[in-house]
């Protein structure tokens, strides 16, 4: 065993922090070998439930700036090469992402207007604040009963006619199990056709004879975990009104709940991110439902940024006022409550409880749960079940190993 943990140590320089790494390493090793003094009927489960701690630009290129900038510290090997990140959401989410698709083959996104990023639509993209003309959404090829894949094509700018967009992403999520993976592009006047999965990694060329498809560590850090930190959709208005096979947004009839169903973030890019959903009570006088009924609300550490949908969504949902939306009315909704058209000072106030839950929790690092306020871990990595060895086989340690090192 002590060759094993040589070998899988070799080249890594010990940093105070991996020596930490190392003696948890030990322990699990211990463990993995009880495991194999248990009869190979015994099911070995994957993850434990965690236990409550307590009663201009677009944004995503603003995002990619800052984190071209960052200094980049790292105690072990790089993230995963593109091919490699879709193959590991191809095992985690069980569906396969077509070979092309085309931008096209979606539906257009209504009640943007007609100005390219225009600020004055009856349902704005809520990302970016703005309206956009001409962007398409689709259900892509390959869904099964317990995964989908999306893709969104924004023209963030770009003409409503023709084939050019500036932001593509895909999202890769099973209602089930919570594998979640994020794929994204962003470029100035990037083809939609016969776009090529990610899938076939970084050197796959568009039409354009160009690379589009970001790297899973910068895709990353265009901040992808920064709002979907309560499930694998997030469902403005802006998309939400998408409800017509064969592109209808998955929802909560399709068992994609944002209540119930799991988060896990596939990747090692995304391995460090968490979530916690957050339980409070309305504000006083707030005769309405919780903001937590339908959804979870939840605080993340990913972003260092207020972002997320208790500390951003919650509060733009039940504002006055959205950012280039038309002001609020039966063709242009307020976007929560849900039957709500108009501003409500009740439902106001209880999402402010709830971003002053999330503040709170953030600014205590993670540890403290401000009075009044609940917390639940949600959002954690993603991680393959190990293969329990057949009886009287040793072939399956190394998974095991593998799995309680990781």
């Amino acid at each position: 065993m002590s060759i094993y943990l040589a070998l899988r140590m070799r080249h890594v320089t010990l940093t105070t922090t991996a020596r930490v790494r190392v003696w948890q390493a030990f322990c699990g090793v211990v463990l993995a070998w009880s495991l194999l003094l248990m009869p190979a009927s015994l099911p070995l489960t994957a993850h434990a439930q965690g236990a409550p701690v307590g009663v201009g630009d677009s944004i995503l290129n603003r995002l990619l700036q800052e984190y071209r900038r960052r200094p980049v510290v790292r105690d072990f090997a790089p993230g995963d090469k593109l091919g490699e990140y879709a193959d590991q959401c191809r095992v985690a989410t069980g569906i396969v992402l077509p070979p092309t698709f085309s931008c096209g083959d979606g539906v257009e996104v209504p009640g943007q207007g007609s100005v390219p990023r225009g600020t004055a639509c009856d349902h704005p993209n809520v990302l970016n604040s703005v309206c956009d003309p001409g962007s398409r959404f689709q259900v892509l090829a390959g869904r099964s009963a317990d995964a989908v894949a999306v893709a969104h094509c924004r023209k963030n700018g770009q003409s409503q006619s023709g084939s050019l967009y500036n932001d593509i992403a895909i999202i890769q999520y099973n209602k089930s199990n919570g594998a979640v993976c994020f794929y994204q592009a962003l470029d100035t006047g990037m083809p939609g056709t016969n776009i090529p999965s990610p899938s076939a990694g970084d050197g796959a060329l568009w039409a354009d004879r160009q690379v589009h498809w970001l790297s899973p560590a910068t895709t990353h850090g265009t901040g992808c975990t920064f709002c979907h930190d309560n499930g694998g959709f997030i469902r403005s208005n802006y998309i939400a009104q998408l409800r017509t096979p064969p592109h209808a947004m998955p929802n909560e009839a399709d068992g994609y709940s944002n209540a119930t169903s799991p988060l896990r973030y596939v990747g090692s890019d995304f391995a460090s991110d968490r979530s916690w959903s957050i339980v409070t009570s309305n504000s006083a006088g707030d005769t309405g439902g919780s903001c937590a009924s339908c959804h979870r609300l939840a605080v993340n550490n990913a972003s260092p940024a207020p972002h997320g949908t208790a500390l951003d969504f919650a509060l733009r949902a039940t504002a006055r006022t959205q950012a280039s939306k038309n002001p609020h009315s039966p063709t242009s909704p307020i976007w929560m409550r849900p039957g709500q058209v108009v501003f409500q000072d009740g439902a106001a106030a209880t999402a402010m409880r709830f971003h002053d839950c999330a503040a709170g929790f953030k600014a205590s690092n993670f540890t403290v749960p401000p009075p009044g306020c609940q917390f639940q871990p949600l959002g954690v990595a993603w991680t393959p079940p190990p293969v329990v060895p057949q009886s009287g086989s040793k072939s399956g340690i190394v998974p095991i190993i593998d799995y309680y090192l990781n």
